[in-house]
């Protein structure tokens, strides 16, 4: 696994806000700086609002085959091509993720966040997905890593393992315990939780962007940390 490169400007730990969780599928898109050779320039995005006042928990994280940047607004048309793919959401709390108005909801809580990840492939260059860091705590010395998404290509294979292997390394850093909010109707993102060495702890409600739902919450301690 390669290691981590602080982003210029930007802090690389620590990081806040509360998020999705797991229930975004872990399991997207460019048209601005699309290629390997991005230079991540900020830019706007078609969707009203943007800033925020989020604490960044934000580097490039580098592996051998995905490199994951630090979102910005100009990445919103590739990821949104990603993610308009409807078979994406179809098991997700959020079912219409696909469709644009919603997208952008979604998108502006990432860009506020300031510790969303935007997933790029090494061989081609083009954005899969995206994941983020949410709900730091240094008193409880723990944050959770949710709101993952990955094109249907790169399902099943080794990108999602990846994708959580750098995000760990780099949130170990600075924390004891990592938690996963898994939707209890994903059956397919908890056994991505068990695949990475993720232990269940307990279910129980939860507000995510305003809305209840259950989840199954899972965690990894830094002292049982393996990469796989």
């Amino acid at each position: 696994m390669k290691k981590s490169d602080p982003t210029p400007g930007r802090a690389s730990l620590p990081l806040p806000l509360a998020g999705e969780g797991e229930g975004d599928p872990t399991p997207a898109l460019p048209l601005s700086g699309e290629g390997v050779g991005n230079s991540h320039d900020l830019g706007s995005s078609p969707c009203q609002g943007g800033g925020g006042e989020g604490v960044a928990f934000q580097s490039s994280l580098h592996g051998n085959t995905i490199t994951l940047l630090p979102l910005l607004e100009d990445d919103f048309d590739s990821l949104y091509r990603a993610a308009s793919d409807p078979l994406i959401w179809e098991n997700h709390p959020s079912p219409n993720r696909y469709k644009r108005e919603e997208f952008c909801q979604w998108f502006e809580s990432a860009i506020q966040s300031k510790s969303t990840l935007v997933v790029r492939d090494r061989a081609t260059g083009k954005v899969i997905g995206s994941s983020r860091y949410y709900e730091y705590s240094e008193d409880l010395s723990e944050v959770s890593i949710g709101y993952t998404f990955l094109i249907r290509s790169h399902w099943g294979g080794v990108t999602n393992s990846e994708l959580k292997n750098l995000m760990l390394e780099h949130a170990f850093q600075k924390v004891e315990t990592v938690w996963f909010h898994v939707d209890v109707r994903n059956i397919r993102s908890q056994k991505a939780m068990e695949k990475i060495g993720a232990i269940l702890s307990h279910s129980a409600e939860k507000s995510l962007l305003g809305r209840v739902e259950k989840y199954q919450f899972y965690k990894i301690e830094r002292k049982y940390f393996i990469k796989l």
